[in-house]
């Protein structure tokens, strides 16, 4: 199914590079650099940077019910949802909902990895979006987008949408529903941080060694890096 008719940023293409979608030696690719204090437009089970990162998802059972409940999850997700890409394990939508009274399209990947029952996720607003989105103005040609991103554009409709309020909600909310709905477990992924002001975390950050694939981190079995240690937490 093609998206509805708007004018939304391009697609994503797949690859391997920093803003590519698709699976690349067990990895997703991490988000774009987040911008201090700006609402975040992409969130990621494996960029452990703060503002992107979120924790991935363990399951019981056999991973092929595992992907055809998360498929059937992720398809009734609110909104007009297009599948992009769908194999191995992977799934990838476009999700087009309206927020503050503007169409925006995000872009959700899901992947069951390989020899062990973690599901990882990727998800990113085209255009990026945030307040400072404001400041480029209302866009010439009447589409959504905001600052850096595909599709240029802007407005304040478009910086508002980007706190992720309205039907579609904030990403990480969206996805943790999903899990919620599916019953599954946050898995606590234990990270080496260096924090810039002390016991409180801040987009400064640092952490030895990253987990995402631009760090070129070895994967056992398609799972994760080395670096973490993952016990499956017992959140609701």
């Amino acid at each position: 199914m093609a998206l509805p008719r708007g004018d939304f940023p391009p697609p994503p293409i797949e690859g391997n590079c920093p803003d590519c979608v698709g699976v690349t030696d067990g990895f997703l690719a991490d988000c774009p650099p987040p911008r201090p204090l700006l609402p975040s437009t992409c969130v990621s089970s494996q960029d452990d940077t703060p503002g992107s990162f979120a924790e991935p998802w363990a399951y019981d059972g056999p991973r092929d019910a595992a992907v055809a409940a998360l498929r059937r999850e992720v398809l009734a997700m609110p909104g007009a949802v297009t599948v992009a890409a769908d194999h191995d394990g992977y799934l990838r939508v476009a999700v087009v909902t309206t927020e503050w009274g503007r169409p925006v399209v995000d872009d959700i990947e899901v992947y069951a990895t390989v020899g062990d029952a973690t599901v990882q996720f990727r998800a990113a607003r085209r255009g990026g979006g945030g307040l400072a989105a404001a400041a480029s103005g209302v866009s010439s040609r009447g589409g959504i987008g905001g600052i850096g991103g595909a599709g240029g554009g802007g407005g304040i409709g478009a910086a508002l949408g980007g706190l992720g309020l309205g039907s579609g909600g904030s990403l990480a909310a969206r996805l943790d529903a999903i899990r919620r709905r599916l019953g599954w477990e946050k898995v606590v992924v234990l990270r080496s941080r260096r924090r810039l002001f002390g016991v409180v975390e801040s987009p400064w950050d640092t952490f030895a060694p990253s987990a995402g694939r631009a760090a070129g981190a070895d994967v056992d079995g398609g799972g994760g890096g080395g670096a973490l240690t993952r016990t499956p937490s017992h959140h609701p």
